[in-house]
């Protein structure tokens, strides 16, 4: 039994096609406030736990399979800093936590996130490119390819805890649990992910 607020939010959470959690990039993650709002309404029965399953409904199944969720983040610094190589490391690794244990946990399949670096040093014309970029993602929220993460009950995962050794053969860490051994399956050239609006 959950407080009449949190029972608001998981209504409308269970009533929507889409989740879009948009927040400022903070220390590596999301804000207190928005990380105590999941951390209320992401509970047990919706969440987790479903059917009072343990942990039979999780990692692709559960009481929000067959929603969408995508991350819109706003970011202080350049996209260089969270690049393969960057000094910050590749964002979706960064948010790997929150796209994989957050949003496909309960069942969501998750799109790519969208990212708007510079935000520091914003200029007239960096607000309509990033107004122009989510534009273009937002068209695209039904349609755009999900990133691959394996499912725990499609096969990957014979005990529910660990990979199977033939799959994945050689890698481990993150990038295992992706079905294509990457976080970010769309084409760049197709519709801009990130707008880099700083210096």
């Amino acid at each position: 039994m959950q407080t009449a607020d949190v029972e608001v939010e998981q209504e409308k959470i269970l009533a929507a096609d889409a989740v879009i959690l948009q927040f400022p990039l903070w220390w590596f993650g999301m804000p207190a406030i928005l990380k105590g709002w999941v951390d209320r309404v992401f509970a047990y029965g919706l969440a987790y736990g479903f059917k009072k399953a343990g942990n039979k409904y999780r990692y692709g199944d559960g009481a929000l399979k067959g929603k969408r969720a995508m991350l819109s983040v706003m970011i202080g610094g350049p996209e260089k800093d969270y690049s393969p190589r960057g000094i910050n490391g590749p964002l979706e690794q960064l948010l790997f936590p929150i796209t994989h244990g957050t949003l496909f946990f309960p069942g969501m399949g998750v799109l790519p996130t969208h990212a708007v670096y510079g935000t520091g040093s914003i200029t007239a014309e960096g607000v309509a490119a990033a107004e122009e970029g989510w534009r273009l993602r937002l068209e695209g929220l039904f349609n755009d390819a999900l990133i691959p993460f394996r499912s725990q009950n499609g096969g990957d995962y014979p005990d529910a805890h660990v990979l199977a050794s033939h799959v994945a053969v050689g890698q481990s860490g993150l990038l295992a649990h992706i079905a294509s051994g990457q976080l970010a399956p769309r084409s760049a050239e197709a519709v801009p992910q990130s707008v880099d609006i700083g210096a």
